[in-house]
């Protein structure tokens, strides 16, 4: 399946667009991948399918503990999301103050020059 969404971003990667629910309901072989594994991670939805995912590819067996300890703890999870934000905030802050700091540049650049073809002409009069 394919589509075009009209949007056309300059990335240095290429993103492609899974649909969970197609995965999920779509009967094909699948093979035994890592690909499969995180896709079938992504579309679990019972214990049961845990631990069977679990049994075909072990490496997921630490992932699952992690979610499983979130799960129990939601402010632990609040508090990766405020730090996330925070440092958002803190990069939008200094983006912005960078961005005034280039206009000011800029500005007396500007300035710079304006004074230069003042003293220009005033000589020229005199």
């Amino acid at each position: 399946m394919k589509f075009d969404t009209g949007l056309s971003p300059e990335l240095l990667q290429e993103f492609y667009l899974v649909a969970l629910d197609v995965f999920r309901q779509t009967p094909y072989p699948r093979g035994r991948s890592e690909q499969t594994a995180w896709l079938s991670l992504l579309t679990t939805e019972n214990p049961e399918e845990a631990e069977n995912l679990v049994r075909e590819y072990p490496w997921l067996e630490e992932i699952y503990t992690e979610i499983a300890m979130l799960r129990q703890r939601p402010e632990e999870v609040l508090g990766m999301f405020s730090e996330a934000l925070r440092i958002l905030d803190e990069n939008t802050a200094k983006l912005m103050i960078e961005e005034l700091q280039k206009r000011v540049e800029e500005k007396d650049a500007e300035i710079e020059a304006l004074k230069r073809q003042l003293k220009e002409l005033s000589k020229k009069e005199y």
